[in-house]
């Protein structure tokens, strides 16, 4: 988006980009390539799960339509289902909206793992560096857990901070940060994606311009296979941290794997499972324990554990998830991520039962 900025300055700024690795995933086994077995183990009950995908894909309401454009569901860390929508394949990116806070919090884990940024300081926020500012007990694990108490609205219907941020500033990390406080940092858990913002402006400063364009290919994407994705900047040339990532259905699939797998992927430690175990923590202030760094949660409140986002599926379950209906799920007790992407305008397309049918099809 052309804000604050000239066209002609944002055509002129220079990216270090990473360099794409020399492969060809076709001819690598899964998951570092797209070479898939072609058995289902004996586990899975195939007629089941046939059913159950069928189910996703049926249109029952033709003035609503759920629009699903592509489904990967891995067991075991192997593909047992994949389906795509007419006109859509494995090779097409589709955008992950708001799934980009949960990628932009692994980014943050790479840089806590380099020792190179501590969570719970005072954020190094540059509008918030005097004392005196009250903003400046603001601490990273703060914004990871959307505590931060800055005033946003997250509403897209109508002018919003959301709305302004996106849409008509170049520097969105900057008008997320010039924001004011509106309640207590820490005491309540309210979602922004001006949070998301200023932690990517945080990676930015922290990395340095020479490296950042590059750094979360190098020292994430292209480590566990995700040669598709596509995170886009805004007009000052930070990522939109909030929004802005488009991947393959598989590619999706890659990053619920590294999480599955507690931050180990192809025999190698990316994410500290520490990291991992924290991202899937609920806030203390989450009403319903649902939500940990940049990750939904199923967890619900301590001692009400009924009180959960979705009481009839597994309390272990996490999710990434995205405007219209973009999904993550991670499974961990039944060894399961499932990744769904579409173009919901409604608020659910059938995902509850659809993970019912699909742990119904696990022996």
């Amino acid at each position: 988006m052309v804000n604050d900025l000239s066209e002609q300055q944002i055509r002129s700024q220079q990216f270090a980009q990473a360099l794409m690795p020399n492969v060809q995933p076709d001819s690598i086994p899964w998951p570092m390539g797209d070479k898939l077995q072609n058995s289902i183990p004996s586990e899975v009950d195939s007629s089941r799960l046939e059913a159950a995908v069928q189910n996703l894909f049926k249109e029952t309401d033709t003035t609503n339509p759920n629009r699903t454009r592509a489904l990967v569901v891995v067991y075991d860390n192997n593909i047992i289902v994949e389906k795509y929508a007419p006109g859509f394949s494995k090779n097409i990116r589709l955008t992950g909206w708001s799934m980009t806070k949960s990628i932009t919090s692994a980014i943050a884990g790479v840089l806590v793992e380099q020792n190179r940024l501590n969570i719970d300081a005072p954020a190094p926020v540059p509008e918030w560096k005097e004392n005196d500012d009250p903003r400046h007990q603001i601490t990273t694990r703060h914004l990871l857990q959307q505590t931060t108490g800055l005033k946003f609205e997250e509403v897209y219907s109508k002018s919003s901070h959301a709305t302004r941020m996106l849409c008509e500033h170049g520097d969105m990390g900057a008008y997320a940060a010039s924001l004011r406080l509106q309640h207590a940092i820490g005491s309540r858990f309210h979602y922004s994606s001006g949070n998301s913002n200023i932690l990517s402006r945080i990676i930015r400063h922290i990395v340095g311009d020479n490296d950042y364009h590059a750094f979360p290919y190098e020292q994430l994407f292209y480590r566990i296979g995700m040669y598709s994705i596509v995170l886009e900047p805004d007009a000052s040339g930070t990522f939109v941290g909030s929004s802005f990532c488009f991947a393959t259905a598989r590619d999706w699939a890659r990053f619920g794997l590294l999480y599955l797998n507690n931050g180990m992927f192809n025999g190698q430690q990316i994410l500290s499972p520490d990291w991992v175990k924290q991202s899937v923590t609920p806030s203390s202030v989450a009403e319903q324990g649902e939500y940990g760094f940049q990750w939904w949660l199923n967890k619900g409140k301590a001692g009400r554990r009924e009180n959960r986002l979705f009481p009839t599926l597994p309390e272990d379950l996490f999710f990434a998830d995205g405007f219209e209906g973009q999904n993550v799920f991670v499974i961990p007790s039944k060894k399961l991520v499932v990744v769904r992407l579409g173009f919901t305008r409604k608020k659910e397309y059938g995902e509850v039962r659809f993970l019912e049918d699909v742990i119904a099809a696990v022996k």
